[in-house]
């Protein structure tokens, strides 16, 4: 069964806040790293993640921990990643 990562109705940095204060005790997983690394960058590109102010871009990085799961310093990493290299891929 594939579970797909499909929030495209959520398109400003308002919608993510109001998620976040919905969700608070929701958890999301299911899907493989490869697919989450995916949408990770598909979210930073849609909301182009490096213009946005520090507030927003931490809202941003709430939204990507809640909807991933991952622990609290991954999203830092693969924003890192992203900065440095242009691209949030596996490591072989």
């Amino acid at each position: 069964m594939t579970i797909n990562m499909n929030d495209s109705h959520v398109i400003s940095i308002a919608q993510i806040r109001e998620f976040l204060q919905a969700s608070s005790i929701i958890k999301f997983a299911g899907v493989s790293r490869k697919e989450k690394y995916a949408w990770v960058e598909n979210t930073l590109n849609r909301f182009r993640y490096f213009s946005l102010r520090k507030k927003d871009k931490s809202s941003v990085k709430k939204y990507v921990r809640q909807m991933t799961g991952f622990s609290d310093a991954q999203p830092g990493r693969l924003i890192a990643r992203k900065k440095k290299i242009g691209k949030i891929f596996l490591r072989a």
